[in-house]
């Protein structure tokens, strides 16, 4: 995810009131990025790889996405829904699929453009997930094998 250079500077919002945070940030945004052809300056967002942006892209990404989640998603959702992020990496989880397509396909990718963020479409994706999925894919085989559909 890349994110643009004016919601970096305002990182961490109300809860984030550490003058030191702000100030290496804003620092480390200045900084430019190195590369073969020695230090070049970046006109988007934190240098990539940079010490800074761990630590940035998880107090912005919990405003982005976590308090987001719970305070949107969760209650517009019909059953069970959950949220696991590692990072810049999540995991969404839906009790029912109408709800998830709804998630991956308009809300998520509208929420996102809101901040300058995107997906990388190569790895995201929505999958079945279920205690019962093994289930369904023996009895799927079976009826295929015998010809049922």
């Amino acid at each position: 995810m890349a994110c643009g250079k004016r919601y970096v500077r305002n990182v961490g919002g109300p809860c984030t009131s550490s003058a030191r945070l702000s100030r290496y940030a804003k620092q480390r945004n200045r900084s430019g990025a190195n590369g073969r052809k020695g230090v070049r300056p970046i006109s988007n967002g934190t240098p990539q790889g940079g010490v800074i942006s761990p630590i940035l892209a998880n107090i912005y990404l919990h405003h982005v996405l976590d308090i987001w989640f719970e305070k949107v998603v969760r209650k517009e959702a019909k059953g069970e829904c959950l949220l696991v992020r590692y990072a810049d990496d999540f995991v969404c989880a839906f009790r029912y699929k109408a709800g998830a397509e709804r998630f991956f396909q308009e809300l998520l990718p509208e929420r996102l453009a809101k901040f300058s963020l995107n997906l990388a479409p190569e790895k995201s994706r929505m999958i079945r997930f279920s205690r019962f999925e093994e289930l369904f894919r023996c009895a799927a085989q079976q009826r295929a094998l015998m010809g049922v559909l």
